[in-house]
């Protein structure tokens, strides 16, 4: 049975004499050996959370509790959590081993114990031959790997990442990404991991916490908040842009029925609500020539090549849609002011309970 290793229960925080609302009112449970990714722009408090449990800034309100013992009053340092921060803090005098080895010795690890986690430290980060090298003289993913290592090694209760990878190229995050995943479950360390990027938060964690302005908005697992984002916010922040006002009504059917913008007709209702939204992903979009079929007429205002896929805007009907067309699936590529047919998979749509 899962049991919670950290709750976190109304943390509140605020500068300038209450002027400056940090956070406000945040709290989420955390089972031990799982993960939580803390997501949302810059400004929103992420790093402000992560320092209050850390115990370097102390809360205005709210609790951190570890165990089921509180740690409001418990120093940083005896709270056993692990902190790595996005500048990484290497000591640029010590080599790779000896930048490992730095919190075993502060803890005055016995030699042939600290030996032995370094070296499985090493191993595990897959940076053996770098061990005698100045961290100065190695790559800025082999340093990540590095501050990783560091971070791990005096086995702390929980660990906090705190926009480890945004220094890196896209390639170089995704690959550590999943490195972090595959270390933390050899680890078996407990792990928040604060990010602005939602790709790295769904390739690391089992659970998501949205952050807006300072306030929790979403909290839930990866696929939940993808497909069901709770706030236009956070809609829009993951990155969803066909999002259409949908008004509910009964057909002749007796079968509650919604309606939006482009014409089309769901004929299942989230709730009893007379407005909703429509959240329609690019792949359930078709494409095909004008009149080739029952579709809806469309102008191609816009085309972008973007990894496998066109990203095509469409002007439609008053409303502008995103389609995905899969470069493997477009005989030519789509060009701006072509008149096209669109028609919807509505079984790929998805109904929002709330409305702009």
């Amino acid at each position: 049975m899962e049991r919670h290793l950290l709750q976190i229960t109304g943390l509140t925080k605020s500068y300038d004499g209450g002027r400056t609302h940090a956070l406000s009112d945040v709290g989420f449970d955390l089972h031990e050996g799982k993960s939580l990714a803390v997501l949302g722009p810059s400004g929103c408090g992420k790093s402000t959370l992560l320092r209050l449990i850390a115990g370097l800034e102390t809360p205005d309100g709210g609790e951190v509790v570890m165990n089921g013992d509180s740690l409001n009053d418990v120093p940083p340092h005896r709270r056993g959590f692990g902190l790595m921060h996005q500048d990484l803090a290497l000591f640029p005098h010590l080599n790779v081993r000896d930048n490992i080895a730095f919190g075993l010795r502060s803890q005055r690890w016995e030699s042939e114990a600290i030996e032995s986690r370094v070296n499985e430290l090493l191993e595990l980060m897959r940076i053996e031959p770098l061990a005698a090298r100045s961290v100065d003289a190695i790559s800025g993913g082999e340093q990540q790997r590095v501050a990783l290592a560091r971070s791990l090694a005096p086995r702390p209760r929980l660990l906090m990442l705190d926009e480890p990878l945004g220094a890196l190229d896209r390639r170089l995050r995704e690959e550590l990404a999943q490195e972090i995943r595959r270390i933390r479950d050899h680890e078996g360390v407990t792990l928040i991991y604060v990010t602005h990027d939602h790709d790295e938060a769904f390739a690391v964690a089992d659970g998501i916490l949205v952050l807006e302005q300072g306030r929790a908005v979403q909290h839930g697992p990866p696929e939940d908040v993808w497909l069901n984002p709770a706030t236009p916010f956070v809609a829009r922040f993951l990155g969803h842009e066909n999002l259409f006002r949908c008004e509910v009504s009964t057909g002749p059917n007796g079968i509650r029925e919604a309606s939006c913008a482009l014409g089309f007709w769901q004929p299942v209702a989230p709730s009893d609500t007379p407005r909703c939204t429509a959240l329609i992903p690019p792949e359930a979009v078709t494409l095909t020539p004008l009149n080739q079929d029952d579709g809806v007429a469309a102008t191609i205002t816009d085309v972008t090549l973007q990894g496998g896929s066109y990203d095509v805007t469409l002007r439609i009907r008053g409303e502008t849609l995103r389609a995905g067309v899969p470069v493997s699936a477009a005989s030519t590529r789509p060009q701006p002011n072509t008149p096209v047919s669109v028609t919807i998979d509505w079984t790929q749509t998805r109904l929002l309970n709330w409305v702009e």
